[in-house]
């Protein structure tokens, strides 16, 4: 019990000495000018951090957010959209960047993440399950979506224990969407 409430104290005392830091740190930049170019800066890295033509992370921080997950498993999903260089050709690019953000707008669980890969149109998703019954219900509910919306994709799936590689499943759910196509 006497060890439990050390470390809460210890837990309590550090959060307070974050905010003092924090604190002293605007304070230092109010005072010196820079508070404006720290507010710029920090916006600039929320935007990196996010894609807007599809409403989803960026590749980098869908890594980190998936990094930093809780140890367990969770579906580990991979979509490669289909004709997606014939579509922005008809209907133009900004009319297909419309359905995709409308797609996972509409589509994706507050508690899952979505981010692209390496090409405009491979997205890697990682689902807030570690029941693959219920990742084929969350790709069948998208593919419904995107059917309606004139979109089609090729996925697949897998469990992802959080300790293991990301690249490497990710890498092995693109090799097995290629077989597919």
């Amino acid at each position: 019990m006497v060890v439990h409430h050390r470390l809460a104290m210890g837990a309590g005392l550090s959060s307070f000495l974050d905010k003092e830091t924090a604190m002293i740190k605007r304070l230092v930049a109010k005072w010196f000018g820079f508070d404006q170019e720290i507010e710029t800066l920090e916006e600039k890295l929320r935007e990196l951090g996010w894609d807007d033509c599809f409403g989803i992370y960026t590749r980098a921080a869908f890594r980190h957010l998936c990094e930093r997950q809780p140890r367990g498993e969770r579906m580990l999903a991979f979509l490669d959209f289909d004709r997606i260089h014939h579509l922005n050709q008809q209907i133009g690019f900004e009319e297909v960047n419309r359905r995709i953000r409308s797609l996972f707008t509409e589509c994706i669980r507050r508690s899952d993440l979505a981010g692209r890969h390496f090409s405009g149109d491979e997205i890697a998703m990682l689902l807030d399950t570690a029941d693959p019954e219920v990742g084929e219900m969350v790709m069948e509910k998208l593919q419904d979506r995107a059917e309606a919306l004139g979109l089609s994709f090729t996925h697949a799936l897998c469990i992802w224990r959080t300790d293991d590689s990301l690249q490497e499943a990710v890498n092995g759910l693109a090799e097995e969407v290629m077989r597919k196509k």
